[in-house]
């Protein structure tokens, strides 16, 4: 049977790499409060597909999106529960400025921006505070560290790693060298 997240993207023609990669996934995650949450966010916009997808799987919340390339800005979809945000999240002062616009207690804030591990990190570290309590922080295409395009070529700053001494330790470690 194929889930309701993925129904919704199919009739709605959302055009989303997440379709067969991640939406089961999130369905069993977000369905059964999909009309309590409010505020949905997502890092990267490329072609607006997985924006849709959140307008119209959350009824009752406001979708934020944010990218820094104006090319994939530019597909942020005109919605009336739709609103996007210019900003690079390699730069620790846009979640602040994000913030400042639109507020936190954010139910999930979903990176699937740039997936240089530094990035990620950065993203984690500045925009973590703004997911209310209880709510989610999702990192997309996390195993793109382990490509050295997304990360240092001894692999000293991958995310997996940090994540990894945070289960083991409560504390990230020194491969999260980005995070503050």
């Amino acid at each position: 049977p194929i889930d309701e997240m993925s129904k919704i993207a199919k009739a709605h023609n959302c055009n989303t790499d997440k379709v067969g990669q991640y939406l089961s996934f999130y369905d069993s995650l977000w369905n059964d409060f999909r009309d309590e949450y409010k505020k949905v966010c997502e890092i990267g916009v490329k072609h607006g597909g997985s924006i849709r997808l959140w307008a119209e799987y959350f009824p009752n919340a406001n979708v934020y999106a944010i990218d820094a390339i104006q090319e994939n800005y530019d597909n942020v979809p005109d919605h009336e529960r739709v609103f996007g945000f210019f900003g690079n999240t390699r730069e620790r002062n846009t979640a602040k400025e994000f913030e400042q616009t639109f507020g936190g207690d954010f139910y999930f804030i979903l990176d699937d921006g740039c997936h240089q591990t530094s990035a990620q990190q950065i993203a984690l570290g500045s925009f973590f505070p703004l997911v209310k309590s209880g709510g989610y922080y999702v990192i997309e295409d996390i195993l793109a560290c382990l490509d050295p395009h997304y990360t240092n070529a001894d692999g000293s700053d991958r995310i997996t790693t940090a994540i990894k001494s945070l289960e083991k330790t409560g504390k990230l470690g020194e491969a999260a060298m980005h995070m503050t």
